[in-house]
């Protein structure tokens, strides 16, 4: 039976929050996504943030009924997963669909590419942060 597995993952540099995710079906990438949240954001949002903009590639992806498993290397966002009432909504219209939805902690290491989508976004907006000035 097919699977789909959705790794995300947050990350916070002076204040600012960024994410990043990879779906997979199979163990082939269908979607990967990454982005600012913006400032004032705590890690635990940012990687809250992660799953919701995950959730969301799949919901966009998804083209068959078969199970989806979320993982992410934040233990205590992925344990209450199903508490928050923003990430519970999505996964129960998900689930709504006839698709099992199971969350799933994994160690740093597995969360690799995520992991790296996130922490692209950091240099990524360093740079841009440090273009030419323009005189007026």
């Amino acid at each position: 039976m097919s699977e789909f597995s959705l790794y995300c993952d947050g990350s916070v540099k002076h204040g600012t929050g960024y994410f990043g995710y990879v779906l997979f079906l199979d163990k082939v990438e269908v979607d990967r996504g990454w982005g600012m949240i913006g400032q004032g954001i705590k890690p635990k949002v940012s990687e809250k943030y992660a799953i919701l903009y995950g959730l969301d590639s799949f919901v966009r992806k998804m083209d068959r009924a078969c199970p989806l498993k979320v993982f992410g290397d934040a233990k205590q966002v992925i344990e209450s997963a199903d508490k928050d009432s923003d990430i519970h909504l999505r996964a129960e219209t998900i689930r709504g669909w006839g698709v099992p939805v199971e969350f799933k902690w994994t160690a740093r290491g597995n969360n690799k590419l995520a992991n790296d989508l996130a922490r692209k976004m950091i240099e990524y907006f360093r740079i841009a942060g440090k273009g030419p000035k323009i005189e007026r």
